[in-house]
């Protein structure tokens, strides 16, 4: 069975805190294993394991440096047309959807395939 990378990325999170977590408490309420806290936790688990987009934009984004232009559809269409020559003949939009993240519609004019988001 084949599962996106997208999908993989979600659960190893979840599953990265789940085990990371903090174990038992000694006499002074102080964790015996440090880790993550059982709130942190459970808003990883909520969430689904994808990133909020304040902890996305922390990571280091491709996307800002390499994507020629960042914005919402219309705006990135407009740019397209305006550097249409630019572009190869076969290419008739210019909006391509940023991926690897929640990002609230945010479109770039390039299609980044490798690393678009690692840690910093």
């Amino acid at each position: 069975m084949l599962v996106a990378w997208g999908q993989v990325r979600q659960l190893y999170r979840q599953r990265l805190y789940v085990q990371g977590r903090q174990k038992g408490l000694d006499t002074q309420g102080q964790p015996i294993r440090r880790g993550f806290t059982p709130a942190q936790v459970a808003a990883v688990l909520q969430a689904g394991g994808r990133l909020p987009l304040g902890e996305l934009l922390r990571c280091r984004v491709r996307y800002f440096s390499d994507g020629l232009a960042v914005g919402g559809q219309a705006f990135l269409e407009n740019v397209f047309r305006r550097y249409r020559g630019h572009f190869g003949p076969k290419r008739s939009t210019g909006a391509r959807p940023m991926r690897f993240g929640e990002w609230g519609g945010l479109c770039t004019l390039r299609d980044l395939r490798l690393a678009p988001v690692a840690p910093s």
